[in-house]
């Protein structure tokens, strides 16, 4: 089994008290909490690595009389 297969096996739990699940079920919706309700303060954030590969990218995608390093 590769990488790919196990992804779109993979199922999600999430345990919630009966009134969230109710709440669920009768209208129909999702709720998510906003981050800084989670405790973490690194949650949501992106390591530095991402932040160097978007530049790249940036860098790589624009036109070349446009290609700036300074970015």
């Amino acid at each position: 089994m590769n990488l790919r297969d196990q992804i779109e096996d993979a199922k999600i739990w999430r345990y919630m008290d009966f009134a969230k699940f109710a709440s669920l079920l009768t209208t129909s919706t999702l709720f998510f909490s906003k981050l800084k309700k989670l405790g973490d303060p690194w949650e949501g954030e992106w390591p530095d690595y991402y932040y160097g590969e978007i530049k790249k990218q940036i860098i790589k995608s624009m036109p070349s009389s446009q290609n700036d390093t300074r970015l």
